[in-house]
């Protein structure tokens, strides 16, 4: 059986992004098996039509715009689809769209300019996506999942972000719609920044460890901690999980 596909849009989107093009497009790739939206597929009520395929799909495709944002069937399609444990992949034209629970997803921008190649991008993800293997972070009321293809990917391009605004002396560190305050330890000076589950610490360079006599020499190290657990570090740009 090939990976069955939902698009998850607003209306008003729907030519902007051409969404019946990327269908056809997709559908006709190897191991493609459909490409749901419901301008093609709706028979019923939308309410139907989501419990009907929503269910049985295996990625989930979100078109984030503004139109999207105030959209509560978007809305309650990418929830439906996190909540179920799908593969979800927003596609956005300016960063800024996607909505906060989405920002840790892998996505891909949308370029009207090289439609083609965009929509390339989303097939290779799709099979990234689909053939990886899956584990779950909840916050305190169990809501969010992620799948460890996109948060492998993630969690390296973001600690690459928060780096760059930690040796940069930068005051904040922006994640889609959310601002991340870069702050120090009063009692050492050391940056750090915290993102939910994870903390971002610079190495201090006055420990007689091995990273710390780096960070002295002039070398940049991050530990990433995840629920207080050492989880990644990264060193002059290279990015390593504990035990690599």
């Amino acid at each position: 059986m090939g990976i069955l596909v939902f698009i998850s849009y607003a209306t008003p989107d729907s030519e902007t992004f051409q969404i019946s093009e990327i269908a056809k497009s997709l559908k006709n790739r190897d191991q493609i098996a459909d490409v749901l939206y419901w301008e093609e597929h709706m028979h019923d009520d939308i309410m139907k039509y989501m419990n009907d395929n929503l269910a049985k799909c295996h990625v989930v495709l979100v078109f984030c715009t503004n139109n999207s944002f105030d959209s509560e069937s978007v809305q309650l399609e990418w929830m439906t689809g996190i909540k179920l444990k799908k593969k979800v992949i927003p596609i956005f034209m300016s960063p800024d769209d996607i909505p906060p629970l989405l920002t840790t997803k892998l996505g891909i921008e949308f370029s009207k300019d090289k439609f083609a190649a965009t929509v390339d991008k989303m097939y290779s993800l799709i099979l990234k996506k689909h053939e990886g293997v899956e584990i779950n972070i909840t916050d305190s009321q169990g809501h969010v999942t992620i799948d460890k293809f996109s948060l492998d990917m993630d969690i390296e391009d973001l600690t690459t972000k928060v780096a760059d605004a930690m040796f940069n002396d930068h005051k904040e560190v922006i994640v889609g719609k959310y601002q991340y305050w870069v702050k120090k330890y009063k009692s050492n000076g050391v940056h750090f920044v915290d993102i939910k589950p994870y903390r971002f610490l610079e190495q201090n360079p006055n420990k007689p460890s091995q990273y710390g006599k780096m960070a002295k020499a002039g070398h940049k190290v991050i530990w990433v901690t995840k629920n207080g657990n050492y989880f990644a570090r990264w060193v002059d740009g290279q990015f390593y999980y504990i035990g690599n």
